[in-house]
């Protein structure tokens, strides 16, 4: 009851078919996509075709008014 608890068991695990060199060959590069500019122009063009809807509202409204 208060001895020693069990240790897992360990094992040597060696890959049959694993080759470094390659590993190092195959190493995939890192790529940088330019999406968030864009992203950034679709944002600013959202932004502009919104006020210019808000302004043509207001110029009804201003219209309807008179």
């Amino acid at each position: 009851m208060f001895g020693k608890l069990r240790k897992h068991r360990s094992y040597q695990y060696t890959p049959r078919f694993y080759k470094p060199e390659e590993d190092k060959e195959r190493k995939p590069r890192i790529r940088i996509r330019r999406s968030a500019r864009s992203a950034q122009t679709r944002s600013i063009l959202y932004l502009l075709v919104t006020i210019a809807f808000v302004v043509y509202v207001l110029y009804l409204l201003s219209r309807i008014g008179k």
